[in-house]
Order: C-alpha cells, then structure tokens, then sequence
C-alpha cells in the first residue's frame, strides 16, 4: 500500500491514540513508545554505519520494519516530526541486492519506492536504505556516506 501524504495527514491526527511520548515506564524518558516498540528519532545526521554505532551504544539497534502497520505508524511519527530522511536498518552490504537488516534477519516485508532498490547504472552503489519524505516515505537505497537521520529501535519484548 503506497504511502500518500492525504493518508500521513491523517495518520498525524490519529497519533496520539497510539504514539505515547516521554514519561511512560517502559521508554527512556527521550524515546516514543509505538506500539510494542521504542524508538528514537534523531535530530543528528550521520553516514549509515555512525548512525548504526550510535544506536548500538544506545543498547539499541537501526530500525527495522516488519508489517505495513509498522510502515505506516513510523512514516507518519517521521512525518510529525518533520523528518525529510532518515536512515533504517536496512542495507545489502554484504551481498549485492540481498538486502537485510542490521541483525542479519531476511526481509520480509518491503516498501520501496517504484525504481529502487537500484541494481544497474549510476546508482548501483547505493546499499543502505533510507526513508525519505520525498517519496512519500518509501524506501529508497541510498549512499552509506550521505548523513541523514536515523531512527533507533527497542523492542519491548
């Protein structure tokens, strides 16, 4: 399901029914309770592997999306947030357009954009992904070195 920005809009609305900020038992104090999830979303831009460390001390790891619900809740907390890109953990280092995320599990749900990831041309080098407000938050693989920021992840499990 393609991401509009009529459909962020209202999801912006709907947020605070299920985006719980700040003061609750189960998130640090400067990360966002979503669902069964914490997040923090950085106001700091960093190349994708700074972005990775910095989660990694945070006892935390890059983001990762399994359903189009959590596709979708997330576009739309970048989307109020005023985010125009940030990094998620999603990236096909290791093997070229076998993409997977930082914890090394398999990709089973995707939400790239309509000619990404790229795989040919000028644009072939791109192996980390990113989220971007341009395309209306669709995926969309990027160059590792591009700062941006990034969003990081605690499930509460």
């Amino acid at each position: 399901m393609p991401t509009t920005m009529a459909s962020l809009a209202l999801l912006a609305a709907l947020l605070p029914v299920v985006f719980v900020s700040g003061e609750n038992a189960s998130c640090p104090a400067d990360w966002t309770l979503l669902q069964d999830m914490c997040l923090w979303i950085s106001d700091e831009e960093l190349p994708y592997w700074r972005a990775y460390e910095e989660c990694k001390n945070n006892g935390s790891h890059l983001t990762y999306i399994e359903s189009a619900q959590e596709d979708f809740l997330l576009a739309g907390a970048l989307s109020v947030k005023g985010k125009e890109s940030v990094w998620i953990g999603l990236n096909d280092l290791e093997i070229d357009n076998v993409f997977v995320w930082v914890d090394n599990e398999p990709l089973t749900y995707s939400n790239f954009h309509e000619g990404d990831p790229a795989v040919t041309g000028p644009h072939a080098e791109e192996n980390c992904v990113a989220m971007t407000s341009a395309k209306n938050y669709q995926w969309s693989s990027e160059y590792c070195f591009d700062h941006r920021a990034f969003v990081c992840r605690k499930d509460l499990q």
